[in-house]
């Protein structure tokens, strides 16, 4: 059994949009995989990099600071180092900047990005947390000038005071860095500063020498920004102020009232600030350190849990003779919106560009497809036509063999016989000659122009048929006269196939004119009747109803429509009820 070979289905625009779109979808989506990964790739890298850094800065600060005898309280120290060293941060590209098309811009850290943390402990050998990076507001301190043994961080920490007015002061604080960071939601992040951040503002404060502990007084919660003007989210016309007053009765605290960026006023402070994990956090995410012991910590380097992007260093430390163990976990989270924001600056674009090319392809493949069916097409309709024209001649010659070999023939019914079968072998290698004419057309010829008048041309191939013309009483005329450069061949093939198609289809007593100028040429001939003219250039096509006749071959207007498109020439068709143009412009 013959194996049945399916006709090819031709593709249609819908069908290439439908296919080029799910091109673009599935590279935009392998795009997209791929640009996420390089990212997640990245944060871990610098991620695991910064911890490292940090970590080993810490142990050195830690060792260095035991060997300093201006630190009178090294847990204290150690705290501040902690909440003031416990960071790291992530760079990324960011396309479509304000003022660049892309930089690498810090996107990714503790604090103001979402579910991101940076902590740090030092735990002691019960497991008790002896330092850490928990929050703390801190000032710097100057009392005097030149040598000051009293000056230098002080620190606040609620949790021990347990003052309701300092927990509020912190609360205050912490809410309005959780509106600052969520105001810098959908901003350019090369413009993140112009949502406002929250300052505190210390005027007066409590001050313990000895133990460098402080408790604010008088002041404020400021919410500043770089650009006043702009409309921030977070700052309002005037601002955002919330004063806040703390007294305090006890004897080894004493009042002063501190000046900034002034060096001639003592005592003299640096803006205060609360930097470290937000307590609540903190304690949240060390509840379960008790669950990795320190012989997990000590025992082996535990590295990164992709599971929760938790990245964890952490090393035995002796500090006065006593061991203990430090901790660093930064915790990050792939899926940070603003990081997304990152991912989608790049992958919409890309996606963009895809789907204009995707569509751009559609359309040239659709109208590379149009070409080649219109040509599929056209070759099967001059296969099919060739053989129906030739099939009529072929038939006749057959019958008139026929007849000739019956022997019933007189002489003269024999001479007449041979002559049809000698017209209808003149006719059908006419249709073959032409054929091949026509295809042949398709091969690149070299033209030779030369200076001609077309009008000479047109009266010299109407003169061809003179006689014809005048046994059937049509009238011809040329008027007006064209110099044009052209090759010769080219423009005799034209002219001669277009007054070869006038004369057979002019009824008689008709007429055939000629007009001409610089710019075109115009032949016109008497019809009987209006007759469609769209497809008259395709081959095998003829005006007349009767497709059987064998006056014309149908192949003229086609091989003039072929050879004035080689020549950069165009040929239209046009009918009435009483006259049939025809229009070659050049």
């Amino acid at each position: 059994m013959k194996k049945q070979i399916k006709k090819k289905k031709r593709e249609t625009l819908p069908k290439l949009l439908a296919k080029s779109l799910c091109v673009a979808a599935a590279l935009s989506a392998a795009f997209g995989f791929g640009y996420s990964e390089y990212l997640r790739q990245s944060v871990r890298n610098q991620t695991e990099k910064m911890l490292d850094e940090r970590f080993m800065t810490m142990q050195y600060e830690i060792s260095r600071a035991e060997n300093d005898p201006e630190i009178k309280d090294l847990m204290q120290y150690i705290d501040l180092y902690m909440s003031l060293q416990t960071y790291y941060y992530v760079d990324l590209p960011v396309f479509f900047l304000q003022n660049s098309l892309c930089d690498y811009v810090t996107v990714i850290q503790p604090d103001s990005s979402e579910n991101c943390y940076a902590v740090s402990a030092l735990l002691d050998w019960d497991e008790n947390i002896a330092a850490s990076s928990r929050e703390l507001l801190m000032m710097h301190i100057r009392f005097q000038d030149g040598t000051d043994p009293d000056k230098g961080y002080y620190t606040c920490d609620h949790e021990a005071l347990n003052i309701p007015e300092v927990t509020k002061l912190y609360e205050t604080y912490a809410e309005l860095e959780k509106q600052y960071f969520a105001a810098q939601t959908g901003i350019d992040p090369a413009f993140w500063s112009d949502a406002g951040w929250p300052e505190i503002h210390i005027d007066s404060v409590y001050v313990d020498r000895e133990t460098r502990r402080m408790i604010p007084h008088t002041g404020s919660v400021t919410v500043r920004t770089d650009e006043p003007d702009k409309n921030s989210p977070l700052v309002s016309a005037d601002k955002t102020f919330e004063t806040f007053e703390i007294n305090v009765d006890d004897d080894a605290y004493e009042l002063i009232e501190v000046h900034y960026d002034s060096s001639n006023e003592y005592p003299c402070a640096l803006m205060p600030g609360i930097p470290g994990t937000e307590s609540k956090v903190f304690h949240e995410l060390t509840k379960d350190w008790t669950f990795l012991s320190k012989d997990t910590y000590l025992n082996s380097d535990v590295r990164g849990h992709e599971e929760n992007t938790e990245y964890i260093r952490s090393a035995a430390m002796t500090i006065a003779g006593e061991p203990y163990y430090l901790a660093m976990h930064f915790y990050v989270n792939l899926n940070d919106p603003v990081m997304m924001q990152c991912f989608w600056r790049a992958v919409i674009p890309v996606a963009a560009l895809l789907i204009a090319l995707a569509l751009l392809w559609s359309w040239r493949q659709n109208v590379v497809n149009k070409a080649k069916y219109a040509f599929d097409d056209l070759r099967r309709d001059l296969t099919n036509h060739l053989a129906h024209d030739i099939k009529t001649p072929l038939t006749a010659i057959g019958g008139y063999a026929e007849n000739i070999l019956d022997g019933r023939l007189s002489e003269d019914e024999q001479q007449q016989y041979l002559r049809s079968i000698l017209d209808n072998v003149a006719f059908t290698d006419q249709i073959i000659s032409r054929t091949l004419f026509l295809n042949s057309m398709d091969t690149a010829q070299k033209s030779k122009p030369e200076k001609l008048q077309a009008e000479q041309i047109t009266e010299e191939m109407l003169k061809k048929y003179e006689l014809m013309l005048s046994e059937r009483g049509i009238g011809y005329s040329v008027q007006g006269c064209a110099a044009i450069t052209a090759d010769r061949a080219a423009l005799e093939t034209v002219i001669e196939n277009l007054v070869s198609n006038a004369v057979k289809y002019t009824p008689n007593d008709g007429s055939i004119r000629a007009q001409m100028n610089k710019k075109r040429l115009t032949l016109a001939n008497s019809v009987e009747k209006k007759i469609a003219v769209w497809n008259l250039k395709q081959p095998f096509v003829r005006g007349d109803e009767a497709r059987s006749n064998t006056e014309g071959t149908g192949l003229g207007l086609a091989i003039a429509e072929q050879t004035a498109l080689a020549n950069g020439w165009k040929l239209t068709l046009s009918c009435t009820d009483k006259d049939f143009i025809a229009e070659l412009k050049w």
